[in-house]
């Protein structure tokens, strides 16, 4: 039988302010866990 895979990794930056972005893209930035520029989460 072949092997079991994990899960795979995703890295995600934030690069631009979400200042002037509608709220729901706010939310999904929030939502991701990103809060400051140039930082990033790997989900």
């Amino acid at each position: 039988m072949p092997k079991k895979k994990g899960a795979k990794i995703i890295r995600v930056k934030l690069v631009r302010s979400p200042i002037g972005y509608t709220e729901s893209q706010k939310r999904t930035v929030e939502a991701l866990g990103l809060r400051k520029l140039n930082q990033v989460v790997e989900k």
